[in-house]
């Protein structure tokens, strides 16, 4: 297998490992902190890409993008999780609310609830057409390094904050069908169709259309395609004892093998050299807002027997995994009243893919609504009253004075039709 990481200069490996840390912590936290860290990454891209607010120009999409597209989608999940509720008296509202500038584009309009509608569609758009790509690139070989820009430029099944929220404010609807298979939108469509890819060979896996950080790694060490990985892994022996989420290699040179678990929320990194001794290091991701995310190592061991590398395996004590953060979604078909349900995104979003693909069960559209949007029987886990009326969100009633729900920026002459 070839190492594509070993023809690239230390400092861009570096970042590169900089960065997945940053997004597996991201990943892990909450709604109202991962808000408040999307807002921040904006507005620090704005000023390293000195960006002024959007005009008429070249750079019109970009800045529309981290000008208010961004702010909005921040502002919305911290709503979402109550955060204004919690953040009052300990931060700024500046920290946590979308600014008068950042919302002060005369074009911002109430969102409608429909799939194909909503913020998710520009969204997909701007992923799709790399909108930030280039200004990540321009910043990278001019020596001047953002983490914010980058995290901001990259694909979704890499993982990128501003689609990690979008997941958990819209998770992914069916939109149209290709032969016998259902569209999601661009950032769905692409976690599914790589992962799928990846895990080929693992004829039980199902691939989700959310990022999570499994997809940085494959299902099965079968999926590995690397005999040498497959052999050393067969050797270590049963992992049972780790809540082991996924595996990936990589050939570090031409003498040795190596093998990263995904246990827990941390990473087990085993290298096998070809004298026969091992090298185990546990690594732990931690997000730095000041662009110094970083893997701790938390456990190593040098030059070990095998015998001695299943003992410390034995004895390793991973991280758990972050519980998915829940938040309170409005789910329907478009026909009836909705029902509210406290979950995950992840959760969320394999039921309307299965109710998609199946042709079986009414939720297909599901929307992030602040508690006290929620209705009362719902709360108690009662099902909606009948007569049921057309799901419909009410987004005027949503919006508060500093919190702005639901707004969509339209701009003439780019963007999805």
């Amino acid at each position: 297998m070839i190492d594509f990481e070993a023809i690239l200069k230390p400092i861009v490996r570096a970042r590169m490992r900089a960065d997945e840390a940053a997004i597996f912590a991201l990943h892990a936290m909450s709604d109202v902190d991962l808000g408040i860290q999307l807002l921040a990454m904006a507005r620090e891209a704005r000023r390293v890409l000195e960006m002024p607010r959007p005009g008429h120009n070249e750079g019109y999409a970009a800045s529309s993008l981290l000008w208010h597209f961004v702010p909005v989608l921040a502002a919305d999940l911290i709503a979402a999780g109550d955060g204004s509720a919690h953040l009052a008296g300990t931060m700024l509202p500046s920290c946590y609310t979308a600014s008068a500038a950042e919302l002060s584009n005369p074009a911002i309009k109430i969102l409608s609830s429909a799939p194909g509608r909503n913020l998710r569609t520009w969204i997909d758009w701007f992923s799709s057409a790399g909108t930030l790509v280039t200004e990540a690139h321009r910043i990278n070989f001019s020596g001047e390094a953002c983490q914010a820009v980058r995290l901001l430029a990259r694909i979704p099944v890499h993982g990128n904050p501003m689609v990690m929220a979008l997941d958990r404010l819209l998770p992914p609807s069916p939109l149209n069908r290709t032969g016998v298979r259902w569209r999601y939108g661009e950032c769905a469509n692409a976690v599914h169709e790589v992962m799928a890819f990846r895990n080929r060979l693992d004829a039980g896996y199902e691939p989700g259309l959310v990022f999570t950080p499994t997809c940085y790694f494959r299902s099965s060490p079968r999926c590995l395609e690397d005999d040498g990985a497959e052999k050393m892994l067969r050797e270590i022996g049963p992992l049972d004892h780790l809540n082991v989420r996924g595996y990936r290699c990589a050939v570090s040179d031409k003498t040795s093998t190596v093998v990263e678990i995904y246990v827990g929320g941390d990473v087990l990194r085993i290298t096998k050299n070809e004298a026969g001794s091992y090298r185990l290091i546990l690594k732990r991701p931690v997000f730095d807002p000041k662009g110094e995310s970083r893997w701790d190592v938390v456990h190593e061991s040098r030059h070990v027997s095998l015998d001695t590398a299943r003992a410390k395996i034995l004895k390793l004590q991973p991280a758990p995994a972050a519980e998915a953060p829940k938040r309170w979604y409005a789910l329907s078909s478009g026909n009836a009243q909705p029902v509210y349900r406290h979950t995950s995104t992840e959760l969320i979003a394999r039921e309307i893919q299965t109710n998609a693909e199946s042709g079986d069960g009414f939720i297909m559209h599901a929307l992030a609504v602040s508690e006290d949007q929620v209705p009362n029987y719902a709360v108690r886990g009662e099902e909606p009253p009948a007569p049921a009326p057309a799901f419909h969100v009410n987004f005027e009633a949503q919006r508060q004075e500093d919190e702005p729900t639901g707004q969509l920026i339209e701009f003439p002459g780019f963007g999805p039709a």
